[in-house]
């Protein structure tokens, strides 16, 4: 059973699960068969059945339920909601769920962004339909036992003293570009773990986690199965207020910790996922690179090649929510360089790409999305991303053929958007040589 975080379209595909035995590969277009049939249910479940010829089997259950909808007073609810998966439920003590998903072989994760939590069971193919039951409960019976959110307050420090300052800059980059809704919190602040207590985390559940804000997808698993387990969901109907649009506002946020270094992170509002200039900026990124896929190396990229061989890191990102996304670079530097090694990474960020920088990009964009859409788990999470938002699921193979269509034109408009754009900033570590928006 594990419990992570966040999971984004930032660090997705860096996380995956290799297993020793699996079926031979059913490949169409040099990816998995990738059929989904989607079907709203008569309780307003939306259900997704996504084919595949791995022996392991998949069901994931996703709530519209992610930081954004955290209370203003209550910052890091949702976290402390994804650390209570597998606590004792109203139909099953923690021993129970623990010791039968164990004895099936089954693995329980969540998983949080700032959109969804997201709730995924796995198992093997003939055990996945009896491991069902525990998903329902973790999901729609949730008690929140008072001893028990106490007792697991030592593992959620744990979770955020691993936390890398990486995450943590773009955290606080949410929250200087955003303020409240996206601008919320994935994290919950140590001294505030234990004001969370079973009544605001079950108001929070009976307010968020309803049929109308779910859905299931199954990956191996036949599609009556998967419909009868979305039908007896026990959710309350209707929908919560609070689906504000987000509201990009811009501005810098820094927090200090005696780390000897400082991550930098600079961005300016780009597309959500249902924006048609979302694939322009996913290109744009992997023009600007920083991150190498050659070992021992830092790639032929305007950022790599900037910062080649020093002890300091700068690499674009595109984070793409629902309704909106940052679009930036991230800069890693001893403090003492800090500042200047972000101007830097700036200027080369917003200086003129070549046709063979956006070439790459797009290679290197199409290659993942297939390598991607070979991992049973990236393809799942893949389809737990898309369908909630935008109702249906675009393919690698149909994605492959949007980002051919990616112009030089739509790449240079989204690099403007990013020079001229309203930025924001959001620095984790020692913030003595800080960068401020007027230096830019």
């Amino acid at each position: 059973m594990a419990s992570n975080a966040a999971r984004t379209h930032l660090i997705r595909n860096l996380q995956s699960r290799n297993y020793t035995a699996c079926a031979a590969r059913s490949i169409v277009g040099g990816a998995y068969n990738q059929n989904v049939h989607i079907e709203t249910l008569r309780n307003n479940v939306v259900c997704a059945a996504l084919e595949s010829p791995l022996p392991i089997s998949r069901v994931a259950v996703v709530v519209k339920a992610g930081s954004r909808y955290d209370p203003t007073d209550v910052p890091g609810l949702s976290h402390v909601l994804r650390a209570s998966a597998g606590l004792t439920t109203k139909g099953a003590s923690t021993f129970a769920i623990i010791r039968n998903l164990q004895q099936m072989g089954a693995n329980l994760q969540v998983t949080g962004s700032r959109d969804t939590i997201t709730y995924t069971i796995e198992a093997t193919s003939d055990k996945i339909d009896a491991s069902l039951k525990f998903l329902n409960d973790v999901v729609t019976l949730q008690a929140f036992k008072p001893w028990e959110l106490t007792e697991n307050i030592p593992r959620i420090k744990y979770e955020l003293a691993s936390l890398p300052a990486e995450a943590r800059a773009l955290d606080l980059l949410h929250k200087a570009a955003y303020r409240k809704g996206l601008g919320n919190t994935l994290y919950v602040k140590p001294h505030r773990i234990s004001s969370i207590g079973t009544e605001t985390l079950q108001h929070h559940v009976n307010q968020f986690f309803t049929s109308s804000r779910t859905t299931v997808i199954g990956q191996g698993v036949s599609e009556g199965s998967l419909k009868k387990f979305g039908s007896e969901l026990e959710l309350a109907g209707g929908s919560a207020a609070g689906d504000d649009a987000a509201k990009y506002q811009g501005g810098v946020v820094h927090k200090d910790a005696p780390t000897g270094n400082l991550v930098t992170a600079v961005a300016v509002e780009s597309a959500g996922l249902q924006s048609d200039q979302a694939l322009a900026f996913s290109v744009l990124a992997y023009a600007l690179g920083g991150q190498s896929s050659i070992v021992h190396s830092s790639g032929q990229t305007p950022l790599g090649k900037a910062f080649d061989l020093k002890p300091i890191g700068a690499c674009a990102f595109n984070a793409q929510h629902a309704d909106s996304g940052l679009f930036g670079i991230i800069v890693k530097a001893p403090a003492s360089h800090a500042k200047d090694a972000a101007k830097k990474a700036y200027e080369v960020a917003t200086g003129k790409l070549s046709d063979a920088d956006i070439d790459r990009a797009k290679n290197q964009l199409k290659s993942d999305i297939l390598h991607a859409s070979q991992s049973g788990e990236s393809l799942l999470a893949e389809v737990a991303t898309q369908v909630p938002v935008l109702g249906t699921y675009v393919t690698a193979d149909q994605l492959v053929d949007k980002v051919s269509k990616v112009s030089a034109a739509d790449v240079h408009s989204a690099a403007k958007a990013f020079s001229s754009g309203k930025k924001s900033i959001g620095a984790y570590g020692d913030a003595s040589e800080a960068l401020y928006i007027e230096d830019l």
